[in-house]
Formats: C-alpha cells, structure tokens, sequence
C-alpha cells in the first residue's frame, strides 16, 4: 500500500510540473554582448564600442551570472513580470557599487539567436553562444 502511494505522488508530481513559458525558455543559455551598445538620452540611438566584453547566462533555477573577461562574476536571481526582467544581485566583488534592491530591465526582443534589453537610456544587445 504504502508503494502504491509513493508511486501515485511521484505520478502526480511529474505530471503536475510545467515546463518554462517560451519567453523564459528563450532566454536560458549563454549570451554575449556583440561589442556595442546603444544608448538613447533625449534623442535618437548612438551607438558606441564596449572596451570589455561582457557574458550573462541564464539558468532555469532563475540565477543570472554576469561576468567580462577581467572581472569577478557577479550572481542575481531572476524573473520576468511581463516583458520586464527583475532582478536581484546576491552575490558581487566586494569593490563593485550595484544596488542589491530589485533591478527591473524591459526585454526589448528575446529570439533564439538574440537578446536586447534596455533600462530606457541604454540598450544591451547580446548574441548566444552556441
């Protein structure tokens, strides 16, 4: 009896998760700024060079990992709201100023091979790697 119950919660459970929204499913992975950014201040977009390169990867257990090539890397938690990106940093380099208040980032577009987000002044845009 009592394996005849273990078996129908395991049944219940694997039946009862749901994958990840397409949107969510999207952006897991790895991804990497393509060398500009964008920023927009009371006008129209001007682009300009990044001196580092910066990485982010998204996991499914919603932690987010920033890292560029001379950097220690800095951890957040993640969620979308809409078409917002909120998040948390949990862990950074004791040096580094950022806020460890709930960030919130609009998803400009999110496709299989393309991410742009944007604070409203400044817009990332990131390639995945494959």
């Amino acid at each position: 009896m009592k394996s005849a119950v273990y078996y129908a919660v395991v049944t219940f459970t694997l039946c009862s998760c749901s994958s990840l929204p397409p949107i969510e499913q999207r952006l897991i992975g790895r991804w990497v700024m393509t060398g500009a950014g964008e920023h927009r201040a009371d006008g129209p977009s001007v682009r300009h060079e990044l001196a580092q390169q910066m990485e982010v990867t998204f996991t499914q257990d919603h932690r987010e990992v920033w890292s560029n090539p001379d950097g220690q890397p800095v951890v957040a938690r993640w969620h979308l709201e809409g078409s917002d990106l909120v998040f948390t940093i949990i862990s950074k380099p004791k040096d580094m100023e950022m806020p460890t208040t709930p960030q919130r980032e609009r998803l400009v577009r999110v496709t299989d091979r393309e991410l742009v987000f944007t604070d409203g002044k400044t817009d990332g845009v990131f390639e995945r790697v494959r």
